[in-house]
Parts: C-alpha cells; structure tokens; sequence
C-alpha cells in the first residue's frame, strides 16, 4: 500500500504465495480484500497492512473478490467453479473486557503486571461459559463467544449463520464432487462416510503415472476404518486401494473383514453388495497367485 501524494509505501507488502488477480478496498476504506493464484483470498487492515482473519480458501486459484455495499460480507469467486460468500463483520468497539479473559482462559496463560507469562486456570473459561448463558448475551461478542465455546458438532459454521455444520457436511456430499467431498471432510473428520465418499472419488480420478490420489486415498479409509471399524464400505473400500497398491495379503485381510460385516445386519442391497466384495475377493486371490509385477503404489 502506497501513499497517493508522495508515492512511499506505508505497509509492509501484502503478501500471497502466487500472483494477485484483485485488490479492493471496503466501502469504509478501512479494509482490503486480494484475490490470488495460491487459491486465497485475503482481509488485510487497511492502516496497518495486517492479515485480519484466516486465508478464504479456494480448491484453485481466486480470481475475483468483492465486498458487499455494507461491507459486512466478501464474494469470491474461483476456478474450482464455486464462488463463496463469506461473513466478515467489523466487530464493534469497544471490546468487552471479558474477551481478553476468554484470551488468556483459552491459551491458558496471561502475562501478569510485572510482564511475566503465568499460567491462568481453567476455571477461567467455565466461567466466561457461564456469564454467556445470560438472557442477555446477544449482542456481537456475546454471540461470537458462544459460538466460539459451542462443540463443533452442534456450532453452525459461523457466529452469525442459521446454518449447523452437520447440515452444511450434508449438503456438501450430496453435491458429490471432489471439492464438495474435501471441504465435508475438513469440517467433519471422523466422519467415516465422508472419508469413504472421498477416497471413492479420489480412485476414480486418480491418473497415471504418480498414483498420489490412491496414496492420499489409503489415508483416508484407514482413518475411515479407524473411527467406525464395523463399516463394511470403508473395508471394501480399503481392500480396492490396497489391491491397487498391489498389496494383495493386506486387501485379502481387508475384503474378508468387509464380508464378515455385512452378515452382520439385513439391508436393501446387500445381496448385490456381498457379490461385488466375493469379486473383489476373487481378483484379490488372482493376484497373489501371479508374480509381483510392480512396486508399492
């Protein structure tokens, strides 16, 4: 940022990891919003040149950003072929003074009078909780504050939205692509039917030469399988990937524990899903009775 009359800079840059598309400033002149390639946007303090909340991530590069009239929202458009709309309110002065308790409650320590770190009880932050549970509690910092110490499960996905988290994952496995499926499992990770839909989704993309989507894929359906272990899906699943991977005596472990669940319960289908695993088993036996063709994938 540059001062207009005598052309000397009057921040430090604002830095992307890539090229910038676009830079606005908000209607009050106060705030900057840029747009890059490194698949960010960015709100910057328009005094200081400081980042004012997390990077507004894309699944590709941001090539335009607009603030709202009211300068209370920011657009983003990207070329993962989704534009977004993000709250970005301009918290009210003055701060509460419980705000910097809740600080120092959540970091668990505070810097005393004498300018020495020491540590604060976690006391503290029940009590804040407490105070938040009031009738009165519903102006800016109160509401931010309450969504801030709600469990993620159960907050919506920001202070000021209808919108649960679990109803917004929902939305966004429904919608089924790539993108939709990474961002569900960013905000619910131990969902194990989100893990098993994206490492579907990643085998189906996964080109060759490299195989980093079956690696990443892997990942994914043992941590499916780590936090649901009677989900025969995430099994199935696994045993395709390590099959895959050419490790047949691991998918054989894997395929026959998918078959051993889903005797476990009656549900529509399942006849047709126990000849898909017993065909998977069959191309698992096939392969580990043939030499080994190629290297750990």
């Amino acid at each position: 940022m540059w001062d207009a009359r005598k052309g000397h800079p009057l921040t430090e840059p604002l830095k992307h990891d890539d090229s910038v598309f676009r830079v606005q400033f908000s209607p009050a002149g106060d705030r900057i919003v840029t747009a890059s390639a490194d698949g960010t946007a960015r709100i910057w303090d328009g005094l200081t040149g400081q980042p004012l909340t997390e990077p507004l991530r894309h699944q590709g590069l941001v090539h335009c950003v607009q603030f709202s009239p009211d300068g209370e929202r920011v657009v983003t458009a990207s070329n993962d072929q989704t534009a977004r709309v993000w709250e970005v309110p301009k918290p009210p002065l003055p701060i509460p003074s419980w705000v910097a308790d809740l600080a120092e409650a959540v970091a668990g320590q505070r810097v005393n009078h004498a300018g020495i770190s020491e540590p604060t009880s976690v006391t503290n932050l029940s009590k804040i909780g407490r105070r938040l549970e009031a009738p009165s509690g519903s102006d800016f910092w109160s509401r931010w504050a309450t969504w801030f110490l709600r469990e993620h499960a159960t907050r919506t996905i920001s202070p000021f939205s209808p919108v649960s988290v679990s109803e917004y994952v929902r939305r966004r496995i429904e919608e089924g692509t790539l993108t939709s499926l990474r961002e569900a499992a960013r905000l619910s990770r131990t969902n194990d039917q989100v893990l098993v839909r994206l490492a579907r989704e990643l085998m189906a993309q996964r080109s060759d030469p490299g195989f980093r989507n079956l690696r990443e894929a892997d990942l994914l359906v043992r941590r499916a399988c780590q936090f649901a272990p009677s989900n025969h899906a995430a099994w199935g699943t696994r045993a395709e990937i390590l099959a895959a991977r050419q490790k047949p005596h691991e998918a054989q472990l894997a395929i026959l524990r998918a078959l051993e669940l889903i005797e476990l319960e009656k549900f529509p289908g399942q006849e047709t899903l126990r000849s898909t695993y017993q065909a998977t088993r069959r191309q698992i036996h096939s392969q580990l009775n043939r030499p080994s063709e190629a290297k750990d994938k």
